[in-house]
């Protein structure tokens, strides 16, 4: 079971750019949710400061990732390469995950 690397660098590319769509989306919504309630921003999930990982972005991702796969029908490729679904998802699912660790470290 050996994905080409021309996939795997396109499905990598397109996890960072899914990464980053959940993320600025989820974003966006705390912050229409504090601004029509009134209270303060810094408290509505725009902090990535945190102990761990938030979840929902891990979530939001991969659900994203799986839709992506069936609105492109690239689940039919990857299973004539004999690539499963799971990873063809947790390859594009790595990078979500990277970089939620480097936020979650590398930010105060």
């Amino acid at each position: 079971m050996t994905v080409p690397a021309r996939l795997s660098r396109a499905f990598v590319v397109r996890g960072v750019v899914l990464w980053l769509v959940a993320r600025l989306a989820v974003m966006a919504m705390y912050l229409a949710i504090a601004v029509t309630a009134g209270g303060p921003i810094a408290t509505t999930g725009l902090d990535v400061r945190g102990p761990m990982v938030p979840p929902w972005v891990l979530v939001v991702t991969g659900t994203l990732l799986f839709v992506d796969l069936h609105r492109r029908k690239e689940l039919v490729l990857f299973h004539n390469l004999g690539v499963p679904t799971g990873t063809a998802v947790a390859l594009g699912f790595l990078p979500a995950v990277l970089l939620e660790v480097v936020l979650v470290t590398i930010l105060p």
